[in-house]
């Protein structure tokens, strides 16, 4: 935490020589100069935390630790409703393409056969269903284990 008098040390080290001429008189034009880029500072500093924290943070006087702890929380939020909006597509898009309901055990499981850093890398959700179809199509003894379809598809591939 920083001492009362820490202003001082900071304009002894730092702000004399640029807000004070060399004849000892003040700057104000540097001194408006200053300030001006000052505002701007704490403006844009401003919307960055509520860009970062989900608008949860707007002052910038805010400890750095309590802004990195709700950016994090804003970014887990993020997080897991995209994992839920792709848990949800993977599941209808599984049905329609298979063209039968799939248990919640089996679809657990694709889920976790499923990783994340796939979608990630651009591959797309109906073309890593696809695979998994095609895998179930051409192999009647995979036909009773969807989410081997889906291990072993991907493997063959080479994405998994």
């Amino acid at each position: 935490m920083r001492e009362v008098k820490d202003y001082e040390s900071d304009w002894e080290e730092f702000w004399k020589e640029i807000c004070i001429n060399p004849d000892g008189s003040i700057n104000l034009d540097q001194i408006k100069r200053e300030l001006s880029d000052y505002r701007m500072v704490m403006k844009t500093a401003s919307e960055v935390y509520c860009h970062i924290t989900g608008n949860a943070i707007s002052k910038v006087n805010t400890r750095v630790s309590a802004i990195i702890s709700e950016a994090d929380a804003h970014y887990e939020s993020i997080h897991e409703k995209a994992f839920l909006e792709n848990h949800v597509s993977l599941y209808r898009l599984s049905e329609e393409m298979f063209g039968f309901e799939i248990s919640e055990r089996s679809h657990d499981l694709i889920a976790e056969t499923i990783p994340y850093t796939l979608i990630h890398e651009g591959v797309p959700l109906k073309k890593i269903v696809q695979i998994a179809k095609d895998f179930y199509d051409a192999h009647e003894w995979a036909q009773d284990d969807i989410p081997q379809c889906f291990t072993t598809g991907l493997h063959n591939e080479g994405l998994i």
